[in-house]
């Protein structure tokens, strides 16, 4: 079993920020020879697609039996892209940067793409800056949902304590009052997703996984098997543990790992395997099997 997996936030001398993981052997295989960080992942039988950190690219794709760039383009109306899902011709990505959920079409012949339609954008929002935090999405039973930290209340995101999960389809709230949610996933109707701060994954609104080090973040599940991403986070105090996301204050918190959990005959997750790899990378964003 092999994961995709994606550093963000790295130093300009890095060039190793797109790994594909053989889980079982341990191998690994930097894809694309770039000093870009990148965020969201996603996939078709065919590509590989990548969301760039860097302003000028926007949206990598990646032959799968090749490995090689097919496709990278700045794409309209996009700003800080976070997460994406392919439906069919069509890609949904999450533009953080300006609160919006855009659509592209997609020509996966002509390898070419045009805008579409602005999909979503939260309630209030004049869609010009950052001020929910949108940053994952996932396609279930024809619905959309994205997750999102939610206003902030002061200047820092680690201000933001109302985060939710909101089907954008029926522009429906599922789940409220979330510190700091990322990597939303769904999975035999239950949402799973990481609750960043407090080190921990959820399953609609009750704990099932909680670590002692690492600001949770990459999630993706297939059956009995979870794999779970952890990044360098901000203590924000001793007595509660929380962290924050690293661009905030506070005292570094080193950690950044694969993590491979079972389920096991009672429900809970059993850690297997443990991949580190920090100091090289501080923070992973997203993580998808590759199928």
């Amino acid at each position: 079993m092999r994961v995709l997996v994606s550093f963000c936030n790295q130093p300009e001398n890095s060039k190793k920020n797109l790994l594909l993981l053989d889980i079982k052997t341990g191998e690994k295989k930097y894809l694309l020879n770039t000093s870009d960080g990148f965020t969201g992942l996603a996939q078709d039988n065919r590509f590989f697609y990548a969301l760039s950190q860097n302003l000028e690219t926007g949206l990598v794709v990646i032959d799968k039996v090749t490995n090689e760039t097919v496709f990278n383009s700045k794409l309209q109306n996009l700003l800080d892209p976070h997460s994406l899902i392919i439906d069919g011709g069509f890609i949904y990505v999450v533009s953080t940067g300006n609160d919006q959920v855009i659509k592209y079409e997609f020509d996966k012949k002509k390898l070419a793409i045009k805008f579409m339609e602005l999909v979503w954008s939260p309630s209030g929002s004049k869609k010009m800056k950052d001020t929910h935090h949108i940053n994952s999405i996932f396609r279930c039973n024809n619905s959309i949902y994205i997750s999102a930290f939610g206003l902030r209340e002061g200047d820092r995101w680690s201000s933001a304590q109302q985060g939710y999960v909101q089907n954008i389809t029926n522009n429906r709230k599922e789940i409220e009052n979330i510190y700091h949610p990322h990597a939303l996933f769904i999975q035999d109707e239950d949402y799973y997703y990481c609750e960043s701060s407090t080190k921990s994954i959820k399953k609609n609104q009750k704990k099932i996984l909680t670590l002692k080090t690492g600001y949770t973040r990459g999630l993706y599940l297939s059956g009995n098997h979870l794999f779970l991403g952890t990044s360098c986070g901000r203590k924000k105090s001793k007595s509660t543990g929380e962290l924050n996301n690293p661009a905030d204050s506070g005292i570094m918190e080193e950690d950044c790992r694969v993590l491979f959990f079972l389920k096991n005959f009672f429900g809970l997750y059993r850690l297997k395997k443990e991949f580190n790899f920090f100091p090289t990378h501080k923070e992973i964003y997203d993580i998808i099997i590759i199928k």
